[in-house]
């Protein structure tokens, strides 16, 4: 029964945290203006994909 309620904890926080870390900022950036709010997503991805790269 603890593993069952540690379980559906861990979901509902992963939910959550995917919700107003990933999905809203992503949501705002877009509605900003359609076509520059893609570009800007892009930049910000690449700008983490040569962080990520840069630090090994």
């Amino acid at each position: 029964m603890l593993l069952a309620a540690i379980l559906l904890l861990l979901l509902i926080g992963n939910w959550f945290l995917t919700e107003t870390l990933v999905l809203i900022p992503l949501d705002f950036v877009t509605q900003l203006t359609s076509a520059y709010g893609w570009w800007a997503v892009a930049l910000v991805v690449a700008l983490f994909v040569a962080w990520c790269v840069g630090d090994d």
